[in-house]
């Protein structure tokens, strides 16, 4: 309803990701930062 996602079939598309992450819980902040610092994002040579 708020535009931030789109569904069809099956499918989640998130289309407002910024607005997304403002309006959910502290809680997807602190997840994020323990999935970065346990799996961190590598630049392949």
């Amino acid at each position: 309803q708020a535009g931030l996602i789109h569904y069809s079939r099956g499918k989640i598309t998130v289309v407002d990701r910024p607005g997304l992450e403002a309006r959910v819980c502290e809680c997807y902040a602190v997840v994020k930062k323990e999935f970065d610092r346990l799996l961190p994002y590598e630049v392949a040579l």
